[in-house]
């Protein structure tokens, strides 16, 4: 929820995908690394062009372990795509390969403030 919030408040395009809600889009992710296929994929289904100034939402990754693995393709392409992950990742025993910050975003101190609100339940 805070996560298509952010992506609404923040970005001119944002798309959203539930593994756990569409498992048809795990198939993108399958023996493909392709940033640009996968992208080319998720563009067609979501209906809208992902490029630079669209936040992709993964919610309930740890469904699809490819693309928890294609996460680290994400970071090392030269198209700088905002993406957001979440999920339950409590079943995950081994490390997500090559963790890293993957959002950046410049955030105004009224913003960070909401947010803290917003999570801590004031």
């Amino acid at each position: 929820m805070y996560m298509k919030w952010l992506g609404e408040n923040n970005f001119p395009k944002r798309v959203y995908f539930n593994f756990d809600e569409r498992p048809e889009i795990k198939q993108f992710f399958e023996n493909n690394k392709d940033i640009n296929r996968i992208l080319g994929s998720l563009s067609l289904i979501s209906g809208v062009q992902i490029d630079e100034n669209t936040l992709i939402v993964f919610d309930e990754i740890q469904e699809c372990p490819d693309a928890l693995n294609a996460l680290k393709y994400f970071v090392e392409s030269e198209k700088q795509i905002p993406l957001i992950c979440a999920g339950s990742l409590s079943g995950i025993l081994q490390p997500i390969p090559k963790q890293q910050l993957i959002y950046r975003a410049d955030l105004s101190f009224s913003f960070l403030f909401k947010l803290v609100i917003v999570f801590i339940g004031c």
